[in-house]
């Protein structure tokens, strides 16, 4: 309960890989969860590219947003998080270290930073170091526990 982690998949030689997870929780009933797809080096950013963008989130009594960021080829990076309002009048930032490989969830971002909207948009920048980095939003419903995956474009 409230673990999190990522899982690196590699070949000795060129191969065509194809990898996907389902995160899941138990309840009574059943199980329910979401589809997280792979996501390549090649998908992420590095220093000097252009942000990466998670859109449509949502702060509100029924919704909360959780950013997750991982380092994807086994180096470290510094990632400049940024939370905007829908209206760009408010922002928030932060600045992240992550080591090489290393996965990190940033539960309820939106509401830890003061933005309650139904609406914001986080962008993922590497401002410093030589990894590249992946990330996605699930947004899920506070009364069912249901998430749903936003990729980070």
């Amino acid at each position: 309960v409230g673990a999190g982690g990522s899982v690196i998949v590699t070949s000795k030689g060129d191969a065509r890989i194809v990898a996907s997870a389902r995160t899941f929780n138990r309840l009574r009933g059943g199980t329910y969860g979401q589809f997280i797809p792979a996501i390549g080096a090649e998908e992420g950013v590095g220093a000097g590219d252009r942000a990466l963008q998670i859109l449509q989130l949502e702060e509100s009594e029924r919704f909360r947003s959780d950013i997750g960021i991982v380092e994807l080829t086994g180096n470290p990076v510094v990632v400049e998080v940024t939370v905007l309002s829908p209206t760009a009048l408010a922002a928030a930032t932060m600045e992240i270290a992550l080591k090489a490989n290393e996965y990190r969830q940033l539960d309820g971002l939106l509401r830890n930073v003061g933005i309650l909207t139904d609406n914001a948009r986080v962008t993922l920048r590497v401002t410093s170091g030589s990894g590249r980095v992946g990330g996605y939003a699930s947004v899920v419903d506070k009364r069912t526990g249901d998430p749903t995956y936003v990729p980070a474009q």
